[in-house]
C-alpha cells in the first residue's frame, strides 16, 4: 500500500517513477533511443512485479525465509528511495553530470521490490538485468541534459537546468533535435 500511495503521488506530479523527471515527457517521443531506453527501463520494472508475485504463489522455494524481516527491509528501502528521490528532485543541477545522483534512489527502489517480495530469485532478476537497464537509462538522460545545456545555454552557467519548467527552451530543442521536424 505504500508503493501504491507513492505511485499516486507521482502521477500527479506527472512523473514517471523510474526517471530523474528532469527531461520533459515530450522529447521521449522524438528520441528514438531515449523511447527505448524508457520501454525497457518500464518492461524490467513490470517485469520484476510479476516476477515477485510468481515468486510467492508458484515458486517458493526461491523465497528469502526471514519472514517478515524481509519485507520490513523492502518498506525500508523503498522509504529510503522514496527520500533520495524527492531530495533529488528539490536539488538543483549544477551540470548534466549531476544526474548520476539520481541513480542511488533508483538502486534502493529495485532493490526494496527484491525484499520486499523475498525473493532471491527477484534479487538476481534485479542485480543482473535492472542495474544495468537503469544505468544506461542515467548515462542516457546524462547525455541529453547535457546536449541541451550546450544548445539552450551556450555563453551561460549549466545551473540554469536547474530550472525545471524551461518547457519553451526544451520545444526549441527537441524541433531542433527531431529529423521529422527538419524539412
Amino acid at each position: 500500500m505504500f508503493f501504491i500511495l507513492w505511485l499516486d503521488a507521482e502521477y500527479f506530479e506527472k512523473r514517471l517513477f523510474l526517471q530523474s523527471g528532469f527531461l520533459p515527457a515530450e522529447i521521449f517521443d522524438h528520441t528514438f533511443i531515449l523511447l527505448f531506453v524508457r520501454f525497457i527501463s518500464a518492461l524490467f520494472f513490470y517485469s520484476a512485479f510479476i516476477l515477485g508475485i510468481a515468486t510467492a504463489v508458484w515458486w517458493p522455494r526461491f523465497q528469502i525465509p526471514l519472514y517478515p524481516f524481509s519485507q520490513a527491509a523492502g518498506i525500508a528501502l523503498l522509504a529510503g528511495s522514496i527520500y533520495l528521490r524527492y531530495r533529488f528532485l528539490k536539488s538543483r543541477l549544477e551540470n548534466p553530470g549531476d544526474i548520476i545522483r539520481f541513480f542511488p534512489s533508483l538502486v534502493l527502489l529495485v532493490y526494496s521490490l527484491a525484499f520486499g517480495y523475498a525473493s532471491y530469485l527477484l534479487l538476481v532478476y534485479v542485480t543482473v538485468v535492472g542495474l544495468p537497464i537503469l544505468f544506461l537509462q542515467i548515462v542516457m538522460e546524462r547525455k541529453t541534459l547535457r546536449a541541451f545545456v550546450n544548445y539552450a545555454f551556450p555563453d551561460q552557467n549549466a545551473g540554469k537546468i536547474a530550472e525545471k519548467n524551461c518547457l519553451p527552451l526544451w520545444e526549441k530543442f527537441i524541433g531542433a533535435q527531431s529529423p521529422r521536424r527538419k524539412k
